[in-house]
């Protein structure tokens, strides 16, 4: 059954609720990556305050030391999948391309469909455009983080199939959104003086926007909704077990993080499109806006579906968001990235992506 239409919600501003439990076990590798690490924080102690047998080190922070853990478990992470991948060049074939060699299926121009290969818009009822949509291919994917990983509620990972579906070429943007809200009689969310046209929309629940696909199909005469969380997972990195869908690396002029290097303002959204697509053709899946997906929150992924449908049960007062966003450090706009936010509230830093039904 639909969901009941939560009453007005209150504004929220960023705020990470996802805990990362410390990381358990390891490898012999990781060991000795962290065995260096050690060495050199006691060599680097030993070279600062050592000798004069007079200077005590300043105390160090938290935040400080937590920082250089997460580095330290991103990078033993990054090691292990990177020697998990250099095993065999016909692993590395499986793992980094997964999508199947047949060609896309075409989507059939129906009520009003317009199609250029991969990208096609459905007709609205009043003779304008629904969101650009993206055909993305079949395949299957490993779903989640390593077992290194620190970030429990990305694992264990996990063999996923997928089906081919059509997923918003960039976020829903504030005009995208206001047709439905005008139509229904919702609240219009507030633009904060961006442009309406070209911005992601953001102060939208995952009620707001789980209707706001139900309008769409109701529109259309097809099927929208928003991503199962595995659907997500897939398109944004694009089958790929890398840290993000270009790479392992972070680099500049990639995304709006706050970090990211791209010189944007760290304090709100920028317009969407603003940087190069991912192999799918998606833009903006790392950073600018998180998104709401379907799925209800689970702590982790035991038990999860192996084919990629949302995933009920769990505590549905609380649905997973993706991406990351314009607040959101680097190591937080990976495509493994979980997220869990109230479902009834809005926030400044979460907009809507959303998928159709192709087949």
């Amino acid at each position: 059954p639909e969901p009941t239409p939560a009453p007005q919600p209150a504004q929220q501003s960023f705020q990470t609720q996802v805990e990362e439990p410390e990381k358990k076990g390891g490898s012999g590798m990781i060991i000795g990556i962290a065995a260096v690490i050690v060495i050199g924080v006691a060599v680097g102690g030993f070279m600062m305050f050592g000798g004069g047998g007079s200077s005590t080190p300043a105390p160090r922070s938290t935040a400080a030391i937590e920082s250089e853990l997460n580095a330290t478990s991103t990078a033993i992470e990054v090691a292990e999948d990177q020697a998990e991948e250099s095993i065999s060049d016909s692993e590395v074939a499986a793992v980094d391309t997964p999508v199947e060699s047949a060609p896309a299926p075409e989507v059939t121009p129906e009520s009003g469909a317009t199609s250029t290969v991969n990208e096609f818009t459905d007709s609205l009822s009043d003779g304008s455009n629904g969101p650009m949509m993206v055909v993305v291919p079949a395949g299957s994917f490993e779903m989640g983080s390593s077992g290194s990983s620190s970030s429990a509620e990305e694992r264990p990972r996990h063999n996923v199939r997928v089906d081919s579906f059509a997923m918003s070429k960039h976020e829903i943007t504030f005009a995208e959104y206001e047709k439905f809200a005008t139509a229904t009689g919702r609240s219009i969310p507030d633009n904060l003086y961006m442009e309406k046209e070209t911005h992601p929309v953001i102060y939208v629940s995952w009620d707001d926007a789980f209707y706001y696909t139900r309008w769409l199909s109701d529109e259309t005469g097809e099927e929208y909704n928003l991503a199962a969380e595995a659907q997500w997972e897939y398109a944004a990195g694009t089958g790929k077990r890398t840290t993000h869908w270009w790479g392992y690396n972070d680099e500049p002029n990639r995304a709006h993080c706050f970090g990211c290097g791209s010189g944007l303002d760290p304090r709100k959204p920028t317009q969407v499109g603003s940087f190069g697509p991912n192999d799918f053709g998606i833009h903006d899946t790392a950073g600018n806006v998180a998104e709401w997906v379907r799925d209800c929150w689970h702590e982790n992924y035991d038990g999860a579906p192996t084919r990629a449908e949302a995933w009920e049960g769990g505590d549905c007062s609380f649905r997973v968001v993706r991406g990351g966003s314009y607040s959101s450090p680097p190591s937080s706009i990976r495509h493994a990235k979980r997220d869990k936010f109230k479902s009834d509230s809005t926030y400044d830093h979460i907009g809507i992506r959303v998928v159709r039904r192709v087949d």
